[in-house]
């Protein structure tokens, strides 16, 4: 199946009455993934933030709140000033150094109460009301990897469901981002469209 014509499915899928009330394999909030190719990342983004804009205009029932991953993360260096610092450290201690200095300020690796990114997202939700879709988790590779951003999400986050826009390939089971990576195991969400 096309592109475009996945992309048309999502309106219809989400907007379902079952949609917002659908659980999880453990009865938890629900997951989905939507995975392209990698090269249609621009077009994908484009396309939720015009469904976004339709379905918020018109839904009294419920809302689309996009979170931009990899902009969550610059937004955060920015506003505390951290850009210059980060330069600095990535010529001193190179990417893996740089990597693991930002992981560790916005706690993306615990799945305790001072997450930054899952902080953000239960903050700008509403139970029940709103579906969250995730996008620009390429951009944000390595600092964020797919499987362990739903993992910690899976743990910690339970208002709503959520829609990962996946640069890559998801079959169920095995995430794999950019179609080159390493096959992940991820089992816990739904593939949004087949």
């Amino acid at each position: 199946m096309e592109l475009s014509e996945r992309l048309g499915k999502i309106k219809n899928i989400i907007t379902n009455s079952n949609f917002l009330n659908k659980t999880g394999n453990a009865n938890e909030v629900s997951y989905f993934i939507f995975d392209y190719p990698p090269d249609k990342d621009i077009i994908v983004e484009d396309y939720i933030q015009r469904l976004a804009t339709e379905i918020n205009g018109m839904e009294k029932d419920m809302q689309i709140k996009i979170f931009d991953i990899y902009g969550l993360i610059m937004d955060y260096l920015k506003d505390k000033k951290y850009i210059d610092k980060c330069i600095l450290l990535e010529q001193k201690k190179g990417s893996a150094g740089l990597i693991k200095a930002i992981k560790d300020t916005l706690h993306l690796d615990s799945d305790g109460d001072d997450n930054y990114i899952v902080n953000h997202i239960d903050e700008n939700t509403m139970q029940d009301k709103d579906i969250v879709f995730l996008v620009g988790v390429g951009r944000a590779f390595p600092i964020v990897r797919v499987r362990e951003l739903l993992s910690v999400l899976n743990n910690l986050y339970t208002k709503c469901p959520i829609v990962l826009m996946l640069p890559g390939s998801y079959d169920g089971q095995h995430v794999t981002a950019f179609n080159k990576l390493k096959m992940e195991n991820y089992y816990r969400a739904f593939k949004l469209v087949q």
